[in-house]
C-alpha cells in the first residue's frame, strides 16, 4: 500500500514550538543586549569626562595650578569667586572661548547643546557633570573633580558610603547602577553601585570647596 507524502510546511504544533524557543531566546538576549547599552553609555560618558578634565587641567596649568571656577572678568583675568552651577561655568568657559566643544558636557540623559557658541545659552539640560570647585593640580589626586551628576548632594556625601539625600532612579544621571567619576589624578572612571544604588566612598576626607551642580 502506497503511503501518501506529506505536504510540504509546519504542522500547528512544530510552529507553537519554533515560536516558545524564538521567544525564550528573546528573553535571554534582552537582558544582555541592554547590559551591552548601558556599558556603552557609561565608556562614553567616561571618555566625555577625561575629556572635559583635560580641558580643565590645561586651563590650570596655564593659571597657577587653579582649576577654573568661573570666567574671565573685562581685562581676561580669571575671577576666582565660583558661580553658582556648572551650567553657568561652562556657559563661561565657551564665552571665553575657554572650551569649544559642548558635546564633553553631557552625561547619560543629557542633550548635547547646538546653539551659538559666540553668545551661549546653556540650560541644565545640556550639562550632566556635577564639579568639585576650589581645587588646584596638587590637590589629593583621589579627589574627584567632575561627577556625573545627581549622586551626591554636597563634598560631605564623597565619603559616605551611601548616595545621601536623594532618590537615585529619579535624581542621579545613572540612577541606582552607579557614578561616572574624573579625578584631581586625571583618572576618569565608572563607579558601580552596590545593592539599593550604596556607592563606596570616593575620598577618605571631604575635600574643601565649592560643589557645582547644572
Amino acid at each position: 500500500m502506497k503511503h501518501k507524502k506529506r505536504a510540504g510546511g509546519f504542522t500547528l504544533i512544530e510552529l507553537l514550538v519554533v515560536i516558545t524557543i524564538i521567544g525564550l531566546l528573546a528573553g535571554l538576549a534582552v537582558p544582555a543586549i541592554g547590559r551591552a547599552l548601558d556599558n556603552a553609555k557609561q565608556a562614553a560618558d567616561v571618555v566625555n569626562a577625561r575629556q572635559l578634565g583635560i580641558i580643565f587641567f590645561s586651563l590650570a596649568n596655564d593659571e597657577g595650578g587653579a582649576y577654573p571656577v568661573a570666567g574671565r572678568d573685562a581685562d581676561g583675568v580669571r575671577i576666582t569667586t565660583p558661580v553658582a552651577s556648572t551650567t553657568d561655568l561652562f556657559e563661561a568657559l565657551i564665552t571665553d572661548k575657554d572650551m569649544n566643544e559642548p558635546k564633553v558636557l553631557i552625561a547619560n540623559g543629557k542633550t548635547a547643546y547646538k546653539g551659538s557658541l559666540s553668545t551661549p545659552n546653556l540650560t541644565a539640560t545640556n550639562v550632566g557633570w556635577d564639579y568639585v570647585a576650589g581645587q588646584t593640580t596638587s590637590s589629593d589626586s583621589n579627589i574627584p573633580l567632575f561627577l556625573s551628576t545627581g549622586a551626591f548632594t554636597d563634598v560631605a556625601g564623597l565619603t559616605a558610603t551611601t548616595i545621601p539625600d536623594v532618590s537615585p532612579s529619579t535624581t542621579n544621571a545613572w540612577g541606582n547602577k552607579g557614578v561616572v567619576v574624573y579625578t584631581v589624578g586625571n583618572s576618569s572612571f565608572f563607579v558601580k553601585a552596590r545593592a539599593g544604588g550604596k556607592i563606596d566612598q570616593l575620598v577618605e576626607t571631604s575635600p574643601s570647596g565649592t560643589f557645582l551642580k547644572p
